[in-house]
């Protein structure tokens, strides 16, 4: 027995067994992964188009009632919200430069034209508070008449007004004031009138670049065209400087030249952006201008007759005022006669 142990472990050759039969296979009850997937997804209704639509107009929705809230909330503040809300919000630099709007014209015109002036003015301080360079803005001459449409006709919001200041004295009171704001370190002096420049079309001076340390009047009168050379009267007078924008040299229109309060601001802070004045004018310059810049409107269309010119213009004008006229009381601050007594030479 032993011996025949040895031989099997000696090598002698395998004996090959026959296997038996596999042992039945368990059926799969367990479902398909794809359909297992598809049964985990959500029903088809919930992802259709009804249900992204939904989504749509709830985002719509908010972003509308966002809009409506900040457009409520600058009308609130005395702003003009077409021109808030276009600006996207930018942190705005004081420039040592400013711009005082001389409401001394209240006995030149009617209440219609002074309420179109106290839109302008509104409008003014709403490009400057949007704008990137920010230069400090007065009106000086404050009371009569437009002062009582803001206290009461406009509910007193020009209190809440930021980065402008109502000023009762005249343009000298507001130009010593800018300079203090300026340089709040300088030394009390005496008002003069050498850092003063009044922008009027009928000057003979061209302005060439905004100085700093200057303060620039615009003077505030809405009359048709009626006082021609009035402001210019007015600086000459008081020794003032005078100048007027560079719109010839740069600028063709078929209109006449005379801009309102809100535009020549406007012109001022698009040029305090990029330093050109074709630039500026072709964006503050209202459409009905028509202006092109001067090397394009060369041969470019007939020019209407100055009648006609300025009758569009006034109609243009009267778009500026909002509301309807309202009664005010009589508080006239510079005569005709303080004006038309010009001092010759």
């Amino acid at each position: 027995m032993e011996d025949q142990i040895n031989e099997l472990s000696n090598g002698a050759p395998a004996v090959e067994v026959e296997a038996g039969p596999s042992p039945p296979t368990p059926p799969n009850h367990s479902k398909p992964a794809a359909q297992a997937t598809m049964r985990r997804l959500p029903p088809p209704s919930e992802t259709s188009a009804n249900s992204v639509g939904k989504r749509s107009g709830r985002r719509y929705g908010r972003a509308s009632e966002t809009y409506a809230a900040a457009a409520a909330e600058a009308r609130a503040a005395g702003l003009d919200p077409k021109i808030v809300l276009a600006h996207p919000k930018t942190q705005s630099i004081s420039v040592p430069i400013s711009i005082i709007i001389d409401c001394s014209f209240e006995s030149y015109m009617v209440d219609k034209e002074l309420v179109s002036l106290s839109s302008q003015i509104q409008r003014a301080y709403s490009e400057n508070r949007a704008a990137e360079y920010r230069p400090h803005l007065f009106v000086s001459s404050w009371g009569g008449k437009i002062k009582n449409r803001y206290e009461v006709g406009m509910n007193a919001t020009h209190q809440y007004w930021k980065g402008i200041r109502f000023i009762e004295g005249d343009i000298l009171d507001a130009s010593k004031e800018a300079t203090e704001l300026e340089d709040p370190n300088s030394e009390p002096e005496t008002v003069t009138t050498d850092t003063i420049v009044y922008l009027s079309s009928d000057s003979p001076y061209i302005l060439e670049r905004l100085e700093p340390g200057t303060s620039y009047v615009i003077g505030g009168i809405v009359d048709k065209n009626r006082e021609k050379g009035l402001c210019h009267r007015l600086a000459r007078k008081r020794g003032i400087r005078t100048a007027k924008l560079p719109i010839k040299e740069y600028m063709v229109m078929n209109s006449r030249q005379v801009l309102a309060t809100n535009h020549v601001v406007e012109i001022m802070l698009r040029w305090l952006e990029c330093g050109d004045w074709g630039a500026a004018f072709l964006k503050a310059l209202p459409k009905r201008k028509e202006a092109k810049l001067r090397d394009e409107g060369s041969g470019a269309g007939s020019v209407e007759p100055e009648e006609e010119r300025d009758a569009e213009d006034e109609e243009g004008d009267e778009e500026d005022a909002e509301g309807d006229e309202e009664a005010m009381a009589d508080a006239p601050t510079t005569s005709k006669e303080d004006v038309d007594d010009e001092a010759t030479g």
